[in-house]
């Protein structure tokens, strides 16, 4: 399955804001394996091949967390919080959810930007 629009604008977002050829193979690659609703956001998981597909890594780690995209739109009262999940140099899953009232699957025109905020990163031997 596909990206939703939504999805693959925020995909392309973090691929700008975090130049990496890898990332971006990879997100022109992935494939929607689930997608999960809550009250405030959603999960989005993603397959991405693994035969000849390279590896993502940030500052020498394997596993992190891109956070920096706010999705504003007038159906959110304040923003959303877009964090891209990497695993072991995959692209994992897509967690939006609402800072405040609305919610993200909500919006009909929005407007991605950056937060002022850094990568979270975790040690891949910890995070399994």
């Amino acid at each position: 399955m596909k990206p939703t629009a939504l999805e693959q604008a925020i995909l392309e977002w973090f691929v700008v804001a975090y130049p990496n050829a890898v990332l971006a193979e990879q997100v022109a690659q992935c494939e929607v394996a689930e997608r999960e609703e809550s009250s405030i956001g959603f999960f989005t998981s993603f397959e991405v091949p693994e035969r000849g597909s390279k590896l993502v890594s940030e500052e020498g780690e394997s596993s992190f967390v891109c956070n920096e995209c706010g999705l504003f739109a007038s159906e959110l009262e304040m923003h959303a919080d877009c964090l891209l999940h990497v695993r072991q140099g995959r692209i994992d899953y897509l967690e939006v959810y609402a800072i405040g009232e609305g919610h993200p699957l909500q919006v009909t025109t929005f407007e991605l930007r950056a937060l002022p905020m850094n990568y979270i990163a975790w040690n891949s031997d910890e995070s399994q």
